[in-house]
C-alpha cells in the first residue's frame, strides 16, 4: 500500500510540469515519513545569498517560511548593539506585515505548489490509518524537497524564547488610537498599512522606532508617538529565562470602517506576528 501512494504521489507532480517537470528520487527515511525529490529552478536564487528556502506547514496549510543563507547575514530580531549574525529569516504568513516585508525583500519568490495530503488506497479502498499529510517544502538551487508526516502534527520549532509583547491593555490601547484616529483629517490621505521597527530593551522600552513600509503622515506620527507611550514586556530565552534587548516589527492597519490593526509578534524568530 505504500508504493500505491508513492505511485499517486509521482503521478501528481509529472502532472504538473510546468513547475516540477519530474521526479528525481524518492527516500523512504522511516514509516512516518516520506520525501520527494524534483528538479527545480527558482529566480529568487539569483544573486542572492541563498542556501535553500523552507515551507511550513499546518493542518496542510503553509504558515511560515524561513530562509537559510550559505553566509551570515545581520540578525534582524536579536540585540542590534552586538552585531548579532543569523543562518536564516523567518516570516509568518498568517500575518500581512510579515508578507509584505519577505516580497519586499524577496519579489521574485515563487512558492511551490503543494500536493493534496492524500490516504494510501488498496483496490479503490482508503486505509485511514496511513494518511500523509504535507509537513514541509525545502526549496533548494537545484531541486525541490517534500516531506510528507504521517499521524500527529510536528511543530517546527523555531521559538528559542518569547518575544517581547505589550504590558496592559491592549485593546485599551488600539481603541485610545482609534479615537484620536477620528480628529485627523481628511481620513482619505490616510495610510492603510504601516510596518515600524523598534528595539525593545529588556526594561520594556522603546530604545527606537522607525517607519519601514508605509508613507509618513499624521496618522503614522500618531501611531509612532503612542507605541513611543506604551509599556512593554521585554523578550526573553526559555532556556536561561535571561532578558533579551530585541529588533521588533509591529504592523498596523487603518481599515475603511475606521477599525485599527495591530500585530506584535507570537514568535522570537519571525518580524512581525499576531
Amino acid at each position: 500500500m505504500r508504493q500505491i501512494f508513492l505511485i499517486f504521489l509521482l503521478l501528481w507532480i509529472s502532472g504538473n510540469a510546468s513547475a516540477q517537470p519530474k521526479t528525481e528520487l524518492i527516500s523512504v527515511q522511516d514509516k512516518g515519513r516520506i520525501s520527494v525529490v524534483v528538479p527545480n529552478t527558482c529566480p529568487v536564487f539569483l544573486g542572492e545569498n541563498i542556501k535553500y528556502i523552507g515551507f511550513y506547514y499546518r493542518n496542510s496549510k503553509l504558515t511560515d517560511i524561513v530562509f537559510n543563507f550559505e553566509k551570515p547575514i545581520q540578525d534582524l530580531n536579536f540585540d542590534p548593539d552586538t552585531n548579532t549574525v543569523a543562518l536564516n529569516r523567518g516570516f509568518d504568513l498568517t500575518i500581512k506585515g510579515d508578507v509584505m516585508l519577505m516580497y519586499n525583500q524577496f519579489p521574485d519568490l515563487v512558492i511551490p505548489q503543494m500536493p493534496r495530503a492524500m490516504n494510501q488506497t488498496y483496490l479503490g479502498a482508503q486505509d485511514t490509518t496511513m494518511k500523509f499529510s504535507m509537513y514541509r517544502i525545502d526549496m533548494h538551487r537545484d531541486s525541490t524537497i517534500y516531506t510528507y508526516f504521517r499521524g500527529t502534527e510536528i511543530g517546527h520549532g523555531f521559538s528559542s524564547g518569547l518575544p517581547a509583547k505589550f504590558n496592559g491593555d491592549f485593546q485599551g490601547f488600539r481603541d485610545g488610537l482609534k479615537k484620536s484616529t477620528k480628529r485627523i483629517e481628511p481620513i482619505k490621505d490616510l495610510d492603510s498599512a504601516l510596518v515600524y521597527e523598534t528595539v525593545v530593551s529588556k526594561k520594556g522600552e522603546l530604545d527606537d522606532i522607525k517607519l519601514i513600509i508605509g508613507r509618513s503622515s499624521k496618522f503614522s506620527k500618531l501611531v509612532e508617538e503612542s507605541l513611543k507611550k506604551a509599556r512593554w514586556v521585554p523578550a526573553f530565552q526559555s532556556s536561561t529565562g535571561a532578558l533579551m534587548r530585541v529588533k521588533m516589527r509591529i504592523y498596523v492597519e487603518l481599515c475603511q470602517d475606521g477599525e485599527i490593526v495591530v500585530k506584535l509578534p507570537n514568535k522570537l524568530y519571525n518580524h512581525t506576528g499576531d
